[in-house]
């Protein structure tokens, strides 16, 4: 039977993509300690920046018409982002640090669906946009995981775009699935080019410590 070459090529970046995630994956477990604190950074400041961020535009709302009926989706989502970031201040909670950060961003995709979707069902989606590019390029993890947290905020999105503003659902979906794919690409590069930099750190402090003890 004879194999087509384009299914040799299939064959070959499938094997190439499998081999990228398994040494994201390796490199991640090697370099856990470094891994933790950026993440940890990661979250103190994405909570600190939702509930202020909420806040802002919670004060801007006597301001402005358009906001006004909002405001409980702003109440709900800076108690959420303000208990969230009192929570991760316990030392016995900050280890589930992923947990924050997928809670998180989970908040800001509520917040961004219910503006896009319900609130203004008559505006094309644009801060949602957003979302799907910021999310993978702002800590690291396995990309497989981060990709499927996308892919449900991506599909929860069209349903409701779908059912609330038929009129931009299309627009909407294409333009939030384009979002994903670059936000993804771009943070699954940039997820490997941190990891490599605290590999060669690594490696580098276990030289520096190797000669150390050779010279002593």
């Amino acid at each position: 039977m004879q194999i087509l070459p384009g299914g040799n090529d299939m064959k070959k970046r499938f094997k190439i993509f499998w081999e990228q995630e398994n040494n994201c994956r390796q490199l991640a477990s090697t370099n856990r300690r470094a891994v933790n604190e950026y993440n940890e950074k990661t979250l103190s400041t994405l909570l600190l920046l939702g509930w202020v961020l909420v806040l802002m535009t919670l004060l801007s709302v006597p301001f402005s018409n358009t906001k006004a009926a909002a405001v409980p989706a702003y109440l709900l989502s800076f108690s959420i982002f303000f208990a969230l970031s009192l929570l991760f201040k316990i030392p016995a909670v900050k280890k589930y640090t992923y947990i924050g950060l997928y809670s998180g961003f989970s908040v800001l995709f509520l917040l961004g669906i219910y503006l896009s979707v319900v609130h203004s069902p008559d505006m094309r989606a644009t801060i949602l946009l957003g979302g799907f590019v910021i999310m993978p390029l702002s800590f690291i993890d396995c990309p497989r995981r981060i990709r499927l947290f996308l892919a449900f905020w991506l599909v929860v999105q069209t349903a409701l775009a779908f059912h609330f503003k038929p009129q931009y659902a299309l627009d909407d979906t294409i333009n939030c699935l384009v979002a994903s794919v670059l936000g993804g690409y771009l943070g699954k590069t940039l997820v490997q080019v941190r990891l490599e930099g605290y590999e060669a750190q690594r490696l580098l402090t276990i030289e520096k410590e190797t000669m150390c003890l050779q010279v002593f």
